[in-house]
């Protein structure tokens, strides 16, 4: 999250709210095996307050871009002063997904970084990190 503010924006509540769901139990069938893997979703609410319009619309769409953030929607835009500076105040919900999904390339995942960083090195380690990240 922190890598997706802008400058001159700054978030002043970050809250998830719902339960995680419950590991399924390993001893039934393959189905509860599948859905072990399903990615953990909460409902999410973050708050905050930019200089520019601009600077806001910029951190929508760099939350649109990553695996963790889903249907993150603008609830309102309030025009605040905080001391003798104008600001925009603004919340925004969504949801937040714990595992992203490893299919997609672009996905912002430590496991691929490691495997980019490791590369030139051609372990084994390195190819399971790969096959783990969606690679090849």
């Amino acid at each position: 999250l922190s890598r997706r503010v802008p400058d001159y924006l700054w978030l002043s509540l970050v809250q998830e709210e719902g339960q995680d769901v419950a590991p399924p139990d390993t001893t039934a069938d393959t189905t509860a095996l599948s859905s072990q893997f399903a990615p953990q979703t909460k409902r999410m609410t973050i708050e905050g307050y930019s200089f520019s319009l601009s600077g806001l619309a910029s951190f929508l769409i760099q939350l649109a871009e990553s695996d963790y953030f889903k249907n993150m929607e603008l609830q309102y835009v309030k025009r605040a002063e905080i001391k003798e500076y104008k600001a925009f105040a603004f919340q925004l919900v969504g949801k937040l997904y714990y595992q992203p999904e490893f299919e997609n390339p672009h996905a912002d995942t430590s496991a691929q970084k490691l495997a980019l960083q490791n590369e030139s090195k051609g372990s084994e380690v390195n190819s399971a990190i790969n096959l783990v990240a969606g690679g090849e």
